[in-house]
């Protein structure tokens, strides 16, 4: 139910271009280039999923996998607040954190269905995906999404 309830706000949002952004819809650690030294920023690859949608998805897709769970509940928040201090810093108005930080949530909680979709969508087996579940369950109970 309550999947159904975000997505669904989600889908109206992305329809009326209420507060949305191009995504990358598959923005996981693996889809990053790094720069050999620290000469530029990492670059951003694999567009298979790219459109309109709500950049906090793109947020809870990077930490979904690659990380470890100290990892994870160290940087979560924090990424939360850079990202909304950019789009403050360029011009965003009237997105409070608070709207933003429940976006994120929503988005993390989401990405618990992901397994499923590879699943049924492109017959990723079992043992291909089954390792990412736990990771995203953490996410799930360390950002409280259960309290949605």
């Amino acid at each position: 139910m309550f999947w159904r309830i975000c997505r669904t706000d989600i889908f109206r949002r992305i329809k009326n271009a209420d507060n949305v952004t191009v995504c990358n819809g598959d923005s996981h650690i693996h889809n990053f280039m790094f720069p050999a030294a620290d000469t530029g920023k990492p670059s951003m690859i694999d567009f298979q999923f790219w459109g309109p949608g709500i950049g906090t998805d793109d947020l809870a897709h990077l930490t979904r996998i690659g990380f470890s769970d100290d990892f994870r509940r160290e940087i979560q928040l924090n990424l939360v607040k850079h990202y909304h201090e950019t789009l403050i810093a360029n011009g965003i108005r009237n997105y409070p954190f608070d709207m933003c930080l429940k976006n994120y949530r929503m988005s993390v909680a989401s990405m618990v269905l992901i397994p499923m979709w590879q699943y049924t969508g492109f017959g990723v087996e079992y043992g291909k995906w089954i390792g990412d579940v736990k990771g995203l369950v953490y996410n799930f109970e360390c950002m409280k999404c259960g309290e949605l």
